[in-house]
Parts: structure tokens; sequence; C-alpha cells
């Protein structure tokens, strides 16, 4: 390709897919290449409700992150974010306060450099390069600490990444970490699918499972429950989507 959008920084090579891009297609959004959309496409025959689960799982992100400034929450965490580009965090929090602050935290480091091309002019957003296997690392990210403040809430949303933490890698101490370094009235964000795209390896949980993961914090009503179902649009019909399960649990 011998033009590429301004969007994509020098060195990025777009002649192979991208998870976050293949993301993106998905949801509709502009920042993919032709390779990201065959992928995806592969992913769809393997998987044929595999747009409705992601659409639902986006859905709830901002129907929840809505939810959360209305209490009052304007830190955001997100960890395993892909790009921020459609129904992203920062544009919804900020419909509450324009004051509201997000780091985007990825583990692919080509991810990370188109986010913050995508991010350039965004002073209370920023990306940065972690690993949810590697709590300390995000929690002490020097570009974490300098835009979120832990002595006041803060939500992490862990958004159809803990799948790929596989039992080994012991994802309820991780869960159970993030939440220690947050003050009281702070939350966490989950969403859990079995969506698999062609090549990846991901674990697949039961509501019971994730249930035991947020067993220090309190779910808030209605539970866990598929994306659809969490404090669902009334001016919208979805069909329910049993594979994408969520909650959001609050540290007391």
């Amino acid at each position: 390709m011998s033009e590429l959008p301004d969007w994509v920084p020098s060195g990025v090579d777009v002649s192979v897919p991208n998870a976050a891009r293949i993301h993106d297609y998905a949801l509709g959004g502009h920042h993919h290449f032709a390779i990201d959309r065959e992928h995806w496409r592969l992913a769809e025959t393997a998987v044929p409700d595999a747009r409705l689960i992601t659409y639902a799982q986006r859905g709830f992100l901002g129907r929840a992150v809505r939810w959360l400034a209305g209490r009052g929450v304007r830190q955001f965490l997100d960890i395993g974010s892909g790009l921020p580009t459609l129904g992203n965090v920062h544009e919804v929090a900020r419909d509450a306060d324009p004051a509201a602050r997000v780091v985007y935290v990825d583990n692919d480091p080509v991810t990370v450099v188109q986010s913050r091309a995508l991010l350039e002019h965004e002073p209370r957003a920023r990306a940065v390069e972690g690993d949810l296997r590697r709590p300390e690392d995000i929690l002490y990210h020097p570009e974490v600490l300098e835009l979120l403040d832990f002595s006041e809430p803060v939500a992490v949303l862990m958004l159809d990444v803990l799948r790929f933490v596989a039992g080994p890698d012991r994802p309820g101490e991780i869960v159970r970490r993030f939440g220690e370094a947050c003050v009281s009235g702070s939350y966490l964000v989950v969403s859990h699918t079995v969506l698999r795209l062609p090549g990846e390896s991901a674990a697949g949980r039961t509501a019971g499972e994730i249930t035991a993961m947020l067993d220090d914090l309190a779910i808030v009503d209605p539970g866990v429950v598929p994306a659809t179902d969490w404090h669902p649009d009334p001016l919208i019909d979805e069909t329910s989507q049993p594979g994408a399960l969520v909650a959001v649990a609050r540290k007391s």
C-alpha cells in the first residue's frame, strides 16, 4: 500500500492482521485494512453470532460507563482496550464530565502506537503498553499515575480480556490485585465471551466462575448476566446474547 491514512504511524505493518483493527471492523469502525476484514470473515464463519456478540459487549460498555459516571466516577482504566475508536470510553465519560480521565492499556505495541496517534489531541486520555497478567506494571506505570489518582475512585474495565488469562496465570488473583489497589467506591467492570478468532486460544468461563473472580467485591444488580441484559436501553430491541457475560462490581 503506497499511501496510508494519517492515523497509521510509520513502521506499522498493515499486511499483518491486528486484533484491535479486526475488532474495530466488527463494530463498523474505519480503522482497519483488507487483511483485518478477511480475518474477521473467518471468525464469523466459525462463530456466526460473532458480530452480535461484539456489538452486545460494546453496548454494555457504553451503558456501564454512563452508569458509573452517574455515580460520580471520573477516572477509568481500560485494560485490553484495543483501539479507542467507535463508542470509546473517553468520549462517553466526557459527556458526563469534560474533566473525566481515561487511560487505555493494551499489550500489543502496534495497537498502543496507533492509539496514541488517535489520542494525540486528547489531553485527558492516553494509551500505554501493559499486560493484564502483570498488574504492578500497569498500576505503577508512570503515565498511569500521572493521569489517574488512586486516592479517588477508579473504574477498572476488563472487557473481553480475562478469557485470555488461563488458569495457571490465576485470573482471580489478578482481579483481586486491581481491586486492592483501588479505594472504596471504585468499580471493576468485566465482560467474558466464548468468541474465538481463528488462531486464538481462549478460556470459556461460566457465570459462577466469573462470580468467583469477583468474590472480594460487591456485584451490583442485576448480577452476572448476558451483556444485553445489563441495564438495557428500553428504546433498543436486542436479542439476548448468552455468549457474552458481564458484571459490574463495587469495592465497599
